[in-house]
């Protein structure tokens, strides 16, 4: 047999995997040499603190790095002092003088022997070590310096506070609305003359004749007020009113309706615009309230007593007794009409038509009692102490009403009485002002706090018209109402009083001047009254009266008083005319002797009551002189008769 012969297989090694080649090795890190600071001798200088430069000294103290870096302190130490001097938060020369004083403590350390490492531990933490560091320093600071941070920081929160407050006071005064359901005072003062039927109403009479005598188109010589019968400006007047009789008699039968029916508002009817046409795009601001009303009747009621009064001259030249008592019964009654609306400006028209009506008569009744029967004279005399209820005064009810609506407009309420102002309360203040204690601007916000609250401000104006109308309803030898002026003119001297009360100093220091008007004119009145008595006598009896006693009960039901003393009113017989008079100012008896001014005026009867130094001599009621012609006048014109002036009040 064959012995088959084998050939060994070979044996397969096992194959080890390949492993990666290791990775090389990242070529070493440059290490940057810190570089060194500069020391050159600019540096130097500008890294100097200015004690040193001062003594003449470039140290470069200042420079942080550079101490560090010639130091040779180990770099964990540099760390740490140059983190304490950071953390100091200090001025530059301290922070040097920090730095000094670390690297020599450290210095120090490291000279003894310690190791770095120790010493670091030893110094604690960096936190803490600043904030001791920095204390101290400060501590150390000058005088100066301490006082200058304390000013700064007191300035910087008074400046916050302001800030806060103006902030605050911003809010409060742009936030707040008035009133949200204002009390409709207008309606209350309309009340009476809407009452009035229309066909009764006197005022489109008067607006008629208005129309037909154009006072407002008469040339000077035609409008002379002053002018009398037998002036050389007479006969221009005369003629105007020979030409308007029938615009007269129109005034004349307004004068008899039982009320005026003048509605007053915050722009003009559409009638009446044929008598101011100028205003007919005119609307007051409602936002002021009744301060806003346009009242441009009442200087026309005014114009239209004038004019009667000069036809009343006029018919007494012509010896018209019945025209002339009739003019002078319509000016009173335009007295008795201008008040339907109770408005102190309504009062002071009237006032003023009183003073025109009884100085016409007065003049009259001395030139020419003979023109009056005598129904016509105790006819004017029962007129005439009828005026007002009995009583000539003017009437602060409706201040009361003025101040309670612009109040109302003004400030917020809330439901107690009490109330602030608000953004369109001020800008309603600056324009009823004129702008003088506000200016509505950046400042406006502490404006609002300055300026008195709601329940302040009634409280500041109650106090004041209740003084002024206790001195007014006193007899007029018994008032003070000159201490109450002077005691308001001098706080509003004050621009902080008249900031935070303005609406009380606008309205209350012509109320004591108003009331003493009336009682003037009620002297007047008075007075008339006796002599209409003393003319009815002397035509009873043939003869003037040797004493006013004699006057009652027949003719007179009583003497009145001298409103200036409380006495019976003073009475002097004589031919052609006795002399009914006052002590006048003075408060003295001069029998009867009129007191004049250095000029040799007489129409300063009251001069002294009114301020200044009284007047020697008397106050003549009757007989009515006319004041005396200018010297060098060439129209002969009269000086104008005493009438209180509704702007002067």
């Amino acid at each position: 047999m064959t012995q088959e012969s084998s050939t060994p297989e070979p044996r397969e090694e096992p194959v080890e995997p390949r492993q990666p080649p290791p990775p090389k090795a990242p070529p070493p890190a440059k290490v940057r040499k810190p570089r060194e600071p500069r020391q050159g001798a600019i540096r130097r200088v500008i890294d100097t603190p200015l004690r040193d430069l001062a003594r003449g000294q470039a140290t470069g103290a200042c420079n942080l790095r550079y101490q560090l870096h010639t130091s040779e302190l180990p770099a964990q130490l540099r760390t740490i002092v140059a983190d304490v001097v950071r953390r100091t938060r200090l001025w530059r020369s301290e922070r040097a003088d920090v730095s000094t004083e670390l690297i020599a403590h450290f210095r120090d350390g490291l000279e003894a022997g310690e190791k770095s490492e120790a010493l670091a531990v030893a110094f604690g933490p960096v936190r803490r070590a600043a904030k001791l560091i920095r204390r101290a320093k400060k501590r150390n600071r000058s005088l100066l310096w301490k006082s200058t941070l304390r000013t700064a920081q007191v300035v910087g929160l008074l400046l916050a506070i302001v800030v806060g407050v103006y902030l605050v006071a911003t809010v409060r005064l742009f936030t707040g609305t008035p009133t949200d359901q204002p009390h409709d005072y207008l309606a209350d003062l309309n009340a009476m003359a809407l009452a009035v039927p229309a066909e009764q109403r006197a005022w489109p009479r008067y607006r008629e004749a208005l129309v037909q005598l154009e006072l407002s188109q008469l040339s000077p010589e035609r409008r002379d007020v002053t002018a009398r019968p037998g002036d050389a400006s007479w006969y221009a007047v005369a003629d105007f009113l020979e030409e308007h009789q029938d615009a007269l008699a129109l005034v004349r039968d307004a004068s008899r309706r039982p009320g005026l029916g003048y509605v007053a508002g915050y722009e003009i009817d559409p009638d009446d615009l044929v008598l101011w046409p100028e205003l007919e795009a005119e609307t007051a601001p409602r936002s002021f309230g009744l301060a806003s009303m346009l009242l441009p009747y009442l200087a026309e009621l005014r114009g239209l007593s004038q004019v009667l009064a000069l036809d009343a001259h006029r018919a007494a030249a012509a010896a018209d007794g019945a025209v002339t008592a009739a003019d002078i019964s319509a000016i009173l009654s335009i007295a008795e009409q201008v008040r339907e609306v109770p408005i102190l400006l309504n009062d002071l028209v009237s006032v003023s038509a009183i003073t025109i009506g009884v100085t016409t008569l007065g003049e009259i009744l001395t030139s020419q009692p003979e023109i009056f029967t005598d129904e016509q004279l105790q006819a004017l005399a029962h007129q005439l102490a009828a005026l007002h209820g009995g009583r000539i005064e003017i009437r602060l009810d409706s201040e009361r009403m003025w101040f309670q609506d612009i109040v109302q407009r003004l400030y917020t309420d809330d439901g107690d009485g009490d109330g602030r102002l608000t953004a369109s309360g001020l800008e309603s203040l600056s324009a009823i002002d004129g702008g003088r204690a506000f200016q509505v601007g950046p400042l406006a916000p502490m404006l609002g706090l300055v300026i008195a609250g709601r329940r302040d401000m009634t409280e500041e104006f109650t106090k004041w018209i209740s003084r002024v109308e206790a001195e007014n309803a006193k007899p007029l030898w018994r008032q003070d109402s000159m201490r109450l002026e002077g005691e308001l003119a001098r706080l509003s001297e004050s621009k902080l009083y008249t900031a935070r009360y303005l609406p009380v100093v606008l309205l209350t220091p012509a109320l004591g001047r108003a009331g003493r008007n009336a009682e003037v004119v009620a002297q007047q009145r008075d007075a008339l009254c006796v002599a209409i008595a003393m003319e009815l006598y002397r035509r009873t009896n043939g003869g003037w009266p040797e004493t006013l006693a004699e006057l009652v009960p027949q003719q007179l039901p009583r003497i009145p008083l001298d409103r200036l003393d409380g006495r019976p009113l003073r009475y002097r017989p004589g031919e052609p005319t006795p002399v009914l008079y006052s002590v006048g100012a003075d408060r003295d008896d001069d029998e009867g002797r009129e007191a004049r001014d250095p000029a040799g005026r007489t129409g300063t009867r009251l001069a002294g009551f009114w301020g200044g130094d009284p007047i020697d001599g008397d106050w003549v009621l009757f007989p009515v002189k006319r004041s005396v012609a200018r010297v060098g006048d060439p129209s002969g014109r009269a000086e104008t008769p005493e009438t209180p002036d509704p702007a002067e009040s």
